[in-house]
């Protein structure tokens, strides 16, 4: 069984960019598994970053045996490495979209950047030049200084939305190997 895991940001937005990746990629895999985070629909603005893990953990110890696949964006992104880091998950391989590390390097990982570090799956990250929400320079720096296994996909952008599904499929499909 091959399952694909998709991790959206932060945002209530972002539960339609998980819901236009599964759409977008689910056939490609036996099974697909969308979390959605319990702060959307609510006032609160953060993700509960463990009980996101938690739920992370459930789903994998639920699905059975398989090969796990990663799509993430965002905050998606860095519980990906943690989970990795945890031993929650072990993904054959991810793919990341604007990976938040000017949010997220001081507040959630206390700049201490061990679990990418010690990330090995290969990884294909997609990032827009102008994302004002990641910054750019900050990812490219933490990528380059600790990451050997993430490889970096400049996108053309002054977003963070990283929409265009139909644009990124060739790519995303070689990457994976999947056909």
């Amino acid at each position: 069984m091959k399952y694909l895991l998709v991790l959206g940001g932060g945002s209530a937005r972002n539960e339609a960019w998980g819901n236009e990746c599964v759409a977008s990629y689910k056939e490609l895999y036996d099974m697909t598994f969308f979390i959605h985070y319990d702060h959307w629909g609510t006032e609160e603005k953060n993700v509960n970053i463990e009980a996101e893990l938690e739920k992370i953990k459930a789903t994998i110890e639920g699905a059975g045996e398989g090969e796990w696949y990663v799509c993430a964006k965002s905050i998606g992104s860095i519980l990906t490495l943690m989970a990795t880091a945890r031993g929650t998950i072990t993904p054959q391989k991810c793919v990341f979209f604007g990976m938040p590390f000017s949010v997220v390097g001081e507040s959630v990982l206390h700049n201490d950047f061990s679990i990418i570090s010690s990330f090995t799956v290969p990884t294909l990250a997609y990032h827009n030049d102008s994302d004002p929400t990641a910054l750019y320079d900050v990812t490219k720096e933490v990528l380059t200084t600790h990451a050997s296994s993430i490889t970096l996909h400049t996108l053309s952008g002054d977003n963070h939305d990283y929409l265009d599904f139909a644009s990124y499929r060739p790519t995303i499909e070689s990457f994976l190997s999947l056909s």
